[in-house]
């Protein structure tokens, strides 16, 4: 983790929430950090199967009527 995203990371725990980020490798900072990750991995075109077969989304349709 880059400084910048620490320094971020301290700034908007310490609006948001009050918590004072004190140690360099600090949890909440990692935590959120890999939250962030996640999302965009997921957001990612292609990431999940129906963006490739858009037919998919018609079975989850058609199954969840019963």
């Amino acid at each position: 983790m880059s400084g910048y995203d620490r320094t971020a990371g301290a700034i908007i725990l310490r609006i948001s929430h009050g918590y004072e980020v004190k140690e360099r490798d600090d949890p909440f900072v990692a935590l959120a950090e890999e939250g962030m990750l996640q999302i965009s991995l997921a957001a990612a075109p292609g990431a999940f199967l129906v963006d490739i077969v858009p037919a998919c989304a018609l079975f989850l349709y058609y199954n969840s009527s019963e």
